[in-house]
């Protein structure tokens, strides 16, 4: 897991906070953000991943995490600017990337010798980039779901964000 916090400033967005010269005084945001593994036979769903963090108004926040697949890996990005509006409204800007690397093609014999432990596991070949999804969402204590489907397999992002204010 990654999470990087990024430098703000008052005009990195659409909008402006209302004490822009001060970023003590603006009111901090709680986010999250989780990824779930959705199976498509039975509903069921298993959460892979889970963030959750306090940011100032109009803070960037980079959430990276990597997921095994039967295939391969599943490397997930998403960069996200939470900022505050009238009337408890939160807006959430997200850019969201996956990527995909899958394993290098094996023998049997190989392939035998890997589920015995006798063996390194697969290597994985280069990453592509799968998908790509970006979005401007406000609400009162709305969860985003973004739905992406990677390598047969369907995943849901799940983001929130709730004001901190007195």
């Amino acid at each position: 897991m990654f999470v990087l916090p990024a430098t703000a400033g008052a005009t990195d967005g659409l909008s402006v906070a209302m004490f822009a010269e001060e970023t003590a005084a603006l009111w901090p945001v709680a986010v999250s953000m989780e990824i779930v593994r959705l199976d498509s036979n039975e509903g069921e769903e298993e959460s892979l991943s889970s963030h959750r963090m306090t940011v100032e108004d109009g803070q960037p926040m980079d959430f990276a995490d990597v997921v095994r697949t039967p295939e391969g890996e599943c490397s997930f990005s998403v960069r996200l600017v939470a900022r505050h509006h009238a009337r408890g409204i939160i807006e959430v800007e997200y850019d969201l990337r996956v990527a995909e690397a899958r394993y290098e093609a094996m023998t049997w014999e190989r392939y035998l010798l890997h589920r015995l432990n006798l063996s390194e596991r697969p290597e994985i070949g280069d990453s592509s980039l799968s998908v790509t999804r970006a979005d401007i969402v406000s609400g009162v204590r709305k969860t985003y779901r973004e739905r992406v489907e990677v390598g047969g397999q369907r995943f849901e992002i799940r983001i929130s964000a709730r004001s901190l204010r007195g």
